[in-house]
């Protein structure tokens, strides 16, 4: 499926399942409309449906906001995503009022380590700032609607982030803290 995207809505959507092909008009009268049905169509997309869906709550009900609260969301995603066959580096940098602040997490076999070091090349880099972040670490957006919204920036491998965001969900619908 291929999602246009214009002015934050939606225009058009092409539909290439089981080899059919169509294009489905838009109802400019009822957007939301157009917009739900959308995402229920990236949600039957394995590859995107992962991105369709909220991260697993990466904070604490009442935890301290600022600088900590947002390092602990990044040692509870590092936790939940768990050690890895293949080592991964995820950067995340996040801007705010005062500027950037960067998390790096570092995931390999050996296990894994949240780090604010910004020299070594990234396979996966988000770029946000601190309402998105907090809007998707507490699950109240997905990854797609912050990208789609132009409030998230991603770059490198997509393969690697739909991994990392699959291995989320995974661990958080397993209880476990990445095992």
């Amino acid at each position: 499926m291929l999602y246009g995207l214009r002015d934050g809505s939606i225009e058009r959507v092409i539909d290439r399942h089981a080899g059919s092909e169509r294009e489905d008009a838009i109802n400019l009268r009822d957007p939301d409309a157009t917009t739900a049905a959308a995402l229920e169509r990236i949600r039957q997309v394995p590859f995107l449906g992962d991105f369709a869906e909220p991260l697993p709550r990466l904070t604490e009900p009442g935890a301290a906001g600022g600088k900590e609260g947002v390092e602990r969301t990044f040692r509870r995603f590092s936790g939940l995503l768990g050690e890895q066959t293949d080592a991964v580096r995820l950067r995340f940098r996040v801007v705010d009022d005062g500027g950037e602040n960067c998390w790096c997490i570092e995931a390999g076999p050996e296990g894994n380590r949240v780090t604010g070091d910004v020299g070594t090349r990234a396979d996966v880099e988000v770029i946000v700032d601190d309402g998105t972040w907090a809007a998707l670490a507490e699950a109240r957006m997905s990854p797609l609607e912050a990208f789609g919204l132009g409030r998230m920036r991603v770059r490198g491998d997509v393969n690697v982030a739909w991994r990392v965001v699959r291995r989320l969900h995974r661990a958080a619908a397993n209880g476990s803290e990445g095992r």
